[in-house]
């Protein structure tokens, strides 16, 4: 909130006026922050990772309004300060302009831009594509000079097989979606991405590498809960914010940054993306990664991520209410501390998935905001998307899709390598390449911040209904 003061021109139009402003106090501030959202964010992370665990690992979460950008809830499982165990002085949701972190690398949670993209230049979701482990790939080009990245070579860990998009995704295939990303080339799916507020955190723009749809970009909790609510608006992306009015000290009402929302993706685009994320959580599709993660009143889409060697593992997900991020990794640098061959609170993990520790977090938080609240269904477009998971009474192994009228189903049960009776996997999706990609930056280690100045003092926002 600080820095929405001191950076938005609203506030003034240099720096120095809006610390003067910021300075001058006596303000009343509401904000979009929801009381119940905040308390249960809060609980769910700090009950999975406590503040003082011995791991000294981190878990950070956020929580967003689709349709108005609102922040809903941003909770970590540390408190501020310049020493002692549990305390930091940054903010791991947000990035460096915001006095956060550079970000941390989300893994498989970035598919869902190739998907957007690979919708957009026509490929359907039926069309079955061979996605073998491990696969090289020849035909990356720099999507500006067009110079040709070479071989590239992924492999999987869910096995190998034939699959169409609700398989591809529910299983978190690395080659099948390398092979979408081929396809619709490099540009598209960082246009889509950044379209939605998703950049690096030290504010650089997502890098046209192969791997992107692995998730090698470093980004931050806020902006991939923003892109996630993105999908669940329907394509409408709308700026983060968590200013909804200031007074001053005479009860005088002061302008406050507008809601700025546009629409970035087709309504249909974005409501196939919505769909094929519900079949990952509900659905039929044995050993679905975010099986674990069903909410149970009320339908919901998600993907989860794991990045090379657990160095960072996430699970973001949405309702038609709310859409939330959760990243887990350890501050000091993710792969000199890998998620891996670690104790957190009092249980030992040899590897942690997105689904073994984010997910959970995530599931707990929702359920804690959604309390009380009638279910809302996804309303999707009927033209062209898949229909949402839950509720589905084909066979299982069946997804139905729809376009132009016409019902058709792609059998998904019995793929190459794949064991539809094998208990659902924690997740099964880390971005792995066996050859190093070029241009690729590792996991930094989050910068220090300076100590903030003193909070004004802050109405909360009563909980809103919906």
């Amino acid at each position: 909130m600080l820095q929405t003061i001191r950076t938005d021109p609203t506030f003034g139009d240099t720096s120095e006026v809006r610390e003067a402003f910021l300075r001058r106090g006596g303000y009343t501030i509401r904000t979009t922050l929801d009381s119940k959202a905040q308390a249960g964010a809060f609980t769910a992370v700090t009950e999975t990772i406590p503040i003082t665990d011995e791991s000294k690992r981190a878990a950070a979460i956020s929580m967003v309004q689709p349709g108005t950008g609102n922040i809903l809830a941003m909770a970590q499982n540390r408190l501020w300060g310049t020493s002692g165990v549990g305390r930091t002085t940054y903010n791991y949701n947000v990035d460096r302009s915001y006095n956060g972190t550079i970000g941390m690398q989300a893994g498989s949670t970035f598919k869902i831009f190739t998907l957007a993209a690979a919708l957009e230049a026509g490929i359907s979701p039926l069309e079955p594509i061979r996605s073998p482990s491990p696969n090289t790939f020849e035909g990356f080009v720099n999507c500006e000079t067009g110079a040709s990245f070479g071989p590239v070579t992924v492999r999987n860990s869910t096995g190998a097989g034939t699959f169409g998009m609700a398989q591809g995704t529910a299983y978190s295939v690395n080659t099948y979606f390398m092979a979408l990303e081929e396809r619709t080339g490099l540009c598209r799916p960082a246009e889509i991405a950044e379209s939605m507020g998703v950049f690096r955190g030290s504010g650089e723009p997502l890098l046209r590498v192969p791997s992107f749809t692995l998730g090698t970009m470093e980004v931050t909790p806020l902006a991939m809960a923003n892109a996630y609510a993105t999908f669940a608006a329907h394509g409408m992306h709308c700026q983060p914010r968590v200013i909804l009015e200031i007074r001053d000290r005479t009860d005088k009402s002061l302008p406050v940054p507008p809601e700025k929302c546009e629409q970035v993706v087709e309504p249909n685009i974005a409501d196939t993306v919505t769909a094929l994320l519900t079949g990952v959580i509900d659905g039929p599709i044995q050993g679905r990664t975010g099986g674990a993660m069903s909410l149970p009143d009320r339908p919901a889409a998600g993907k989860t991520g794991t990045t090379n060697e657990s160095a960072a593992v996430w699970f973001c997900g949405f309702t038609p209410d709310i859409a939330a991020a959760v990243w887990v990794g350890d501050p000091r640098g993710g792969f000199g501390y890998p998620m891996k061959d670690v104790t957190v609170n009092g249980k030992y993990y040899s590897q942690v998935f997105g689904g073994t520790l984010p997910g959970p977090i995530w599931q707990q938080a929702m359920e804690s905001a959604l309390a009380g609240t009638l279910p809302t269904d996804f309303i999707l477009t009927a033209d062209y998307g898949l229909r949402p998971a839950r509720g589905l009474t084909s066979l299982p192994g069946l997804i139905e899709v729809e376009t132009g009228g016409d019902v058709f189903t792609f059998d998904n049960s019995n793929a190459d390598g794949l064991d539809p009776n094998a208990p659902d996997p924690i997740d099964s999706d880390p971005a792995a390449p066996i050859e190093p990609v070029p241009e690729v930056d590792p996991v930094p280690v989050a910068p220090v911040v300076p100590t903030p100045t003193p909070v004004p003092p802050v109405v909360p926002t009563p909980t809103p209904t919906g």
